[in-house]
């Protein structure tokens, strides 16, 4: 049980922070981030402070979905741990995109 607690506590924190390291102020982003280094596991699952959901059109490729959301491809391919960059995209596919600090789809 104190292990369970435990576990949602870090991850509390890692997604708390990890919205921290987005802030404005760039010395709160850099303090935050550091202290993410420092809390990460030895292979850290990816925290995300907020996943969007982008279902692919047809022709979409991984490059082109990055630009849309203006989120780097590595970001993309860590928050969806089955995909390589040399996959091709179905249609219909949902895939989990890391919301970007200074933007989304829309800006």
């Amino acid at each position: 049980m104190k292990q369970e607690h435990d576990e949602n506590l870090r991850t509390h924190l890692l997604k708390t922070l990890g919205a921290a390291a987005c802030a404005e102020d760039p010395e709160v982003a850099i303090r935050a981030r550091k202290l993410l280094v420092r809390l990460a596991p030895p292979n850290p699952k990816p925290v995300f402070a907020k996943l969007l959901k982008h279902t692919v059109s047809k022709g979409e490729s991984l490059h082109m979905i990055a630009d849309i959301y203006d989120t780097p491809l590595a970001r993309i391919l860590l928050a969806n741990p089955d995909l390589k960059v040399s996959d091709v995209l179905r249609p219909s596919i949902v895939l989990n995109i890391p919301y970007r600090c200074s933007a989304g789809p829309n800006g």
